[in-house]
C-alpha cells in the first residue's frame, strides 16, 4: 500500500496563502463563529511555539475538480431552492440560525425546514465544494487503496458504499460531483441505456440496484431527509426548459446523474446513542468509505466520552479495507477535566483525542521484541494511517463560479485511515 507523505507534497507556487475571503457577504460575520467549526470560517487559535520536528510549511492548495463540476453543486442548490436568488430576504432567518450555532443549540439550528433550507443555501455550498475536492484528491492520491480501486474500476453489481456522518445536503452534493468527475464515461453509458426502450424498464425499476455506482448513507441526529431528497430530485431529473426551447435543446436535455446511479438512504440517528448492531446495519458488511466532514468538533462538544465510545464501536464493526476520512478545521480542540488541578480544564487537540481512540499508544516499551510479542498476542493496530500526521490543505474558490450567496475559501486538515 503506497502511503501518502505530507513532506513529499509540492509547495504552493505563490507563497503563503492569504486568509479566506467571501465573494459576497450580505450577512455580516459574527464576532464568534458557529461552534460546529464548519467550512464557512477559519478556526483561529492562539499562536504557539512550533513543536520539535513539526512541518510548518504552507498548506497545500487543492483544486481537483473542474469548474464545470464545481458549478454543478451551486446550480443544484440554486435550482432546488429558488429563495437563493432573493438572498437579502433570508438575512433574518440566517441570523437566527447563526446565533443558534454560536450557542451550540443544534436542535434549534436544525429544528425546522426553514432553518435547514437557509443553512443549505448559505453554508452548504462552501462546505460541499471543499468536500468534493477532498474526495477527488483522495481518489487520485490513494488510487491503490482497495476502496478507491473498487469505486474507480469495478463495474459489477455491488455499488461502492459511502457513509457520511454529518450535514446531509452538502455531503450528497459532494458525492454527486465526485461521480461526475471520476465516472463520467460510466454515467454516459447508463444514460444511453436509460434512453433505450429495450433497457429502460430495468433501470426504472426501484428495486433494480445493478446500475448503482454509489450506495450513499447519510447519517445525522437531525432530519435532513427532505433537503436531501429535493437535491437528489434536481440531480436526477432534466432541468425544466422554456416552452420556446428548440427540438435540439429538448433532445440534449438530460439529468446531471442517471436516476439510479446513486442509491440514497437518509437516517435520522444519534450515533452517540446508537448500539453496535445499529451502526453495523448502516455501514454494511463490505468495505466502505466512512466520512466525518467538519462534524468531529460538534460530537466532542456534546460528549467526549460518548464520542470516544462511538469511535471504539466504529473500530470494532468497520469491515476490513474500509477507509475513515476525517476533515476538520486546523487547531480545533476540546476541554477535558485536568486531574492535576481539580475544578480546572485542560484543552486537547481534536486530532489527539481522535487518534487516542483509534490508535492508542502501546503499553510496553517500544522495542522490537515487545512489538513481536504484541503481534503474537493479537494486539496489532486496528487502523493504519494513509496520511502521516494529517495533511493541512486549503481550498480556494476558482475563478468563474457563479452563485448569488456567499462563498468562502476554506483551510482544513485531512486525516485518512484504513481498517486492517
Amino acid at each position: 500500500m503506497r502511503k501518502f507523505k505530507r513532506h513529499a507534497q509540492s509547495q504552493p507556487k505563490h507563497g503563503q496563502p492569504t486568509s479566506s475571503s467571501a465573494s459576497k457577504a450580505p450577512v455580516a460575520p459574527p464576532v464568534r463563529r458557529p461552534g460546529w467549526t464548519g467550512p464557512s470560517y477559519l478556526h483561529k487559535v492562539p499562536k504557539r511555539a512550533p513543536a520539535a520536528g513539526k512541518d510548518n510549511s504552507s498548506p497545500q492548495q487543492i483544486s481537483s475538480l473542474s469548474v464545470q463540476h464545481q458549478q454543478l453543486i451551486l446550480d443544484t442548490i440554486r435550482t432546488t431552492f429558488p429563495a437563493v436568488d432573493e438572498f437579502n430576504a433570508l438575512i433574518p432567518v440566517l441570523r437566527a440560525v447563526r446565533e443558534a450555532l454560536e450557542q451550540e443549540d443544534y436542535s434549534k439550528a436544525f429544528g425546522t425546514e426553514e432553518f435547514l433550507e437557509a443553512y443549505t443555501i448559505r453554508w452548504s455550498p462552501s462546505r460541499a465544494l471543499t468536500v468534493a475536492n477532498v474526495l477527488a484528491w483522495m481518489c487520485s492520491e490513494m488510487s491503490e487503496a482497495a476502496w478507491v480501486q473498487q469505486f474507480l474500476h469495478h463495474d459489477g453489481q455491488e455499488p461502492s458504499k459511502i457513509v457520511c456522518l454529518g450535514r446531509g445536503g452538502s455531503d450528497l452534493l459532494a458525492c454527486a460531483a465526485l461521480l461526475k468527475h471520476s465516472r463520467q464515461s460510466k454515467l454516459d453509458e447508463m444514460a444511453r441505456a436509460e434512453s433505450s426502450s429495450h433497457d429502460a424498464a430495468s433501470y426504472l425499476d426501484p428495486g433494480h440496484k445493478d446500475s448503482s455506482l454509489i450506495d450513499l448513507n447519510l447519517i445525522d441526529r437531525h432530519d435532513w431527509s427532505a433537503v436531501a431528497t429535493r437535491l437528489l430530485h434536481t440531480l436526477t431529473h432534466p432541468p425544466t426548459l422554456s416552452k420556446y426551447a428548440t427540438a435540439k435543446a429538448h433532445a440534449s436535455n438530460v439529468s446531471s446523474i442517471p436516476p439510479h446511479a446513486l442509491n440514497l438512504a437518509v437516517n435520522t440517528v444519534d450515533i452517540l446513542e446508537s448500539g453496535s448492531a445499529d451502526l453495523r446495519a448502516m455501514i454494511g458488511p463490505n468495505p466502505a468509505l466512512i466520512t466525518l466532514f467538519f462534524t468531529l468538533h460538534e460530537l466532542y462538544s456534546i460528549s467526549i466520552s460518548k464520542t470516544t465510545a462511538f469511535l471504539l464501536k466504529l473500530t470494532s464493526i468497520a469491515p476490513k479495507g474500509s477507509l475513515l476520512l476525517l476533515v476538520n478545521s486546523p487547531g480545533a480542540d476540546a476541554a477535558l477535566p485536568d486531574r492535576s488541578n481539580k475544578g480546572q480544564e485542560k484543552r486537547y487537540p481534536l486530532e489527539w483525542l481522535f487518534y487516542q481512540a483509534l490508535l492508542p499508544p502501546k503499553k510496553g516499551p517500544d522495542t522490537g521484541a515487545n512489538s513481536e510479542e504484541e503481534e503474537e498476542a493479537g494486539e496489532q493496530p486496528a487502523w493504519t494511517k494513509l496520511i502521516e500526521g494529517g495533511q493541512e490543505m486549503e481550498f480556494k474558490l476558482p475563478t468563474g463560479l457563479r452563485y448569488p450567496g456567499s462563498l468562502e475559501n476554506t483551510r482544513f486538515q485531512v486525516h485518512l485511515l484504513e481498517r486492517l
